[in-house]
């Protein structure tokens, strides 16, 4: 299974997938900054996971099995066209980072892209979204 954190910030996620068995995990972030973190907590839990500075629009197209962010609903809405271009076909995208008040928007935003909402989850008012190519 490949995985793309997208967003990653301090690479939790995709030091997650890759300690859970994914094949192959590839991060990125816009900030360097956050970058920066990433591979330093990486090296620190020993993780051999590429990170770069860059953007959904850097992930190859139809590379990823499972696409995970934990991002702005705005930006979750406004790369709606990118995570099906990463996607590869069957492929789910855990989508996370907004509020119930989003979900609609949010929702909208990846079925205009040709996504399926297959789950909402959340706690209180933090929402996640589970979507299929």
């Amino acid at each position: 299974m490949t995985v793309a954190d997208v967003g990653t910030g301090s690479g939790i996620l995709a030091e997650a997938a890759m300690k859970l068995g994914a094949g192959a995990v590839f991060a990125n972030d816009n900030d360097p900054e956050a970058v920066a973190v990433a591979r330093e907590n990486f090296e620190k839990a020993g993780v051999a996971i590429p990170v770069s500075v860059g953007s959904a629009a850097d992930v190859p197209a139809d590379s990823a099995d499972l696409v995970v962010a934990n991002i702005s609903p705005a930006w979750i809405a406004d790369l709606a066209p990118e995570w099906r271009r990463i996607l590869k076909p069957g492929g789910r995208a855990i989508l996370s980072g907004f509020e119930a008040g989003d979900v609609a928007h949010v929702s909208a935003a990846l079925e205009r892209a040709g996504l399926r909402i297959a789950g909402e989850f959340g706690e209180h008012e933090w929402r996640m979204l589970e979507v299929m190519r």
